[in-house]
């Protein structure tokens, strides 16, 4: 028998409907969001391998959860604005 997997999550956003975020600033701040992640080894002038060890030493999240994040906060400009 197969494992039964998790519900998903579901995820909402109370927003003020007078306080609506403008679609090129969600975008801008996506991109940005984006290039830091990517920039984020060269910037630190550490390897990706020392960053997903780091991060998993100080919060014991998974190391397959670390990169798996990482790697979608790479995607996110790719993903959302092309």
């Amino acid at each position: 028998m197969p494992p039964k997997k998790k519900p998903e999550a579901k995820v909402t956003v109370a927003q003020d409907p007078e306080k609506l975020v403008e679609h090129a600033v969600l975008a801008q701040a996506i991109i940005r969001l984006s290039e830091a992640a990517q920039s984020l080894t060269r910037l630190s002038g550490l390897n990706e391998e020392a960053i997903v060890t780091l991060l998993n030493r100080s919060s014991k999240v998974p190391r397959r959860d670390i990169q798996a994040v990482l790697y979608a906060m790479k995607q996110l400009k790719r993903d959302y604005c092309a």
